[in-house]
This record gives structure tokens, C-alpha cells and sequence, in this order.
């Protein structure tokens, strides 16, 4: 087994986590736009009964962020390559929404370093579109046609004043995510649009998924075709909890976790 991966342009060094406990390795991989500090509380509860490991992903939190070029395949090379670093393997995982499409690559692709997987609220697969969807996406492009053919400086039609207003009030601006990402734009728009269903037969390890009940960010439907697809899994669904249902419903996910990895 050799996993010193380097991935172009980035150093393991220039990741930032936080370490606590002793026993079984649980790895913590938060979501989009989030942080070590998302999952402070279930790194506190866990490391009292687990060598637990929470990171900030390239270009969140306090770690570096990433070339403009990244996508899922990139970060989970990188974290492939901190796991085996810091020899915190074989591991547990839980990934929460982007978190989970890392764990997602990493369990099928790097099967020695994992040894189960939660899967909370996560992404990873192609969501169900409306219409208006469409036409949405259809109707920026075309404004952004139009701008780059008269438009001087054709490198910065997005900063244009004019654009962007006119982007807000038809209220074209893309999702929360995408508005958030800053720097990571391009990185969002890549990572959102790769479906990650080939890779889930190729899970051997068992996995456990937990999805808030209204969940709408990454709805129920996912995790019942990813369900069907992994092997070795079972879906635990909590009652009125969301998108980051590890925290509305804490003590009952402390719980199912806390029983999935001791059995």
C-alpha cells in the first residue's frame, strides 16, 4: 500500500485540523461552505470515545485554498494522501453533504485507508430538475452571450455592474452555495455537476446513511438510490431535521453513529 499522493500545487502542510481522543480513527469531512467549526460538536462528543480527526477542506476554514482547476477527484486525492501521512488509517468516515462525496471517491477508490462510512445529508449525485430549472440556466447564458460580444474587457463580464444587476433581478444568480464560494466559484460549478453514481458499487466497506426527513438541499430520493447502489448499507432517516440534520437531531446521530461503529 503506497498513498503518498501529491496533488498539483497544494501541500498537505497547508491543511489545517484538529485532533483529540484515542481509539477507533473517525475522520470528519464537513460540507460545502462550511468547516471544522460545523462539526465542533461532534468532534467534542466523539473524541471522548474515539481518535477523531476533523479537517478544513482546501479553501475553507483556515486551510489554503486550491487552483482554480480542482474538482471532487482532487480533493479526495489530497485527502487520501493526509490520511496515509498521518497514518489515521484504516479510518471511519463521516461526510457531510460535500464531505460525503469524499468519502464517497475515498471508500471506493482508496479501500485500505476506510473502514466504514456515515454518509449524513450527502451529495454526490445528479438531483431531479424542474423546467424552470432549464430555462433559468438557458436565460443566463444568452444575457451572458450578449454582454461578452459587446463587452470590452470579455475576462470580467461577471464584475460588470450592469450584468450583475440585471443577474439579480431576474434572480439568476445561482444557488446559495454558488454565491458563497468566492474564489472557489469554478471549483462549485464543477463539483455540483459531477454525478458520482458509477462509484458507489464499487464500495465494499458497510456505510450508513443519514438524511434529515426534510432535507431539501440533498432530498430523501438520493439516499434511497444510493441505498440501492452501495452494497453493504442501511438509511436512517430523522424526523424533523434538514439539511444538517447531525445538529437539528444531535443526541439520537451521536447515538446511531456511536452504535454503527462499535458493531
Amino acid at each position: 500500500m503506497n498513498y503518498r499522493i501529491t496533488v498539483k500545487d497544494y501541500s498537505l502542510e497547508d491543511i489545517y485540523f484538529e485532533r483529540a481522543g484515542s481509539g477507533t480513527k473517525v475522520l470528519l469531512l464537513h460540507g460545502w461552505g462550511a468547516s471544522t467549526a460545523s462539526f465542533k460538536p461532534v468532534f467534542d462528543r466523539l473524541s471522548q470515545n474515539y481518535d477523531v480527526i476533523s479537517l478544513d477542506f482546501p479553501g475553507f476554514g483556515k486551510s489554503k485554498i486550491p487552483p482554480p482547476d480542482w474538482g471532487v477527484q482532487q480533493y479526495a486525492d489530497l485527502i487520501a494522501g493526509f490520511i496515509f501521512s498521518k497514518e489515521f488509517y484504516p479510518c471511519n468516515l463521516i461526510g457531510h453533504s460535500f464531505g460525503g462525496r469524499i468519502a464517497i471517491l475515498l471508500s471506493s477508490q482508496y479501500k485500505d485507508l476506510v473502514s466504514k462510512v456515515v454518509l449524513v445529508d450527502s451529495a454526490g449525485l445528479k438531483p431531479r430538475r424542474k423546467p424552470g430549472y432549464y430555462l433559468k440556466v438557458f436565460t443566463y447564458k444568452t444575457i451572458k452571450r450578449i454582454f461578452f460580444f459587446f463587452h470590452k474587457d470579455k475576462n470580467d463580464i461577471q464584475n460588470n455592474e450592469n450584468f450583475k444587476r440585471i443577474v439579480s433581478i431576474l434572480k439568476l444568480g445561482g444557488s446559495a452555495d454558488y454565491q458563497s464560494s468566492g474564489a472557489l466559484k469554478s471549483i462549485c460549478v464543477r463539483v455540483v455537476n459531477e454525478d458520482l453514481t458509477k462509484y458507489l458499487s464499487s464500495i465494499d466497506c458497510p456505510v450508513l446513511l443519514i438524511y434529515g426527513e426534510n432535507d431539501k438541499e440533498t432530498p430523501l430520493y438520493m439516499a434511497k438510490k444510493m441505498k440501492r447502489r452501495i452494497k453493504d448499507s442501511g438509511l436512517v432517516v430523522l424526523k424533523d431535521a434538514a439539511h444538517y440534520s447531525y445538529l437539528d437531531q444531535f443526541g439520537r446521530f451521536i447515538a446511531i453513529v456511536d452504535y454503527f461503529f462499535m458493531h
